[in-house]
């Protein structure tokens, strides 16, 4: 049995609810002065990967920078605590050092 297109958007649409999307963080990095999304994963995915998860974004960061840095939840110097085992879904801040001092 075929489904109509109503049917399939109606299901689509479903799947698709702001209900069943993951919460996500994201990284931003510098890029000729102005931050831009490098990175979004779901804060679950984060929470797998180390029980360290801001420490584990500091290293992807950095994996993707190039540069040694801070995370930040702003674009000021405000340094996350790093031995924090929790993860908040938001945007994240890339600050290399050179920037940052």
């Amino acid at each position: 049995m075929q489904t109509s297109i109503e049917e399939a958007r109606e299901t689509d649409a479903d799947y698709i609810s702001t209900s069943n999307m993951a919460a996500i963080v994201e990284l931003q990095m510098p890029i000729d002065g102005q931050y831009h999304p490098a990175l979004s994963i779901p804060v679950e995915a984060c929470r797998r990967f180390s029980v360290h998860p801001l420490k584990w974004l500091q290293f992807v960061g950095f994996t993707i920078y190039g540069t040694e840095g801070h995370i930040s939840r702003t674009t000021e110097l405000q340094v996350v605590r790093y031995s924090n085992t929790n993860i908040d879904p938001c945007i994240y801040y890339y600050i290399p050092y050179h920037q940052g001092k």
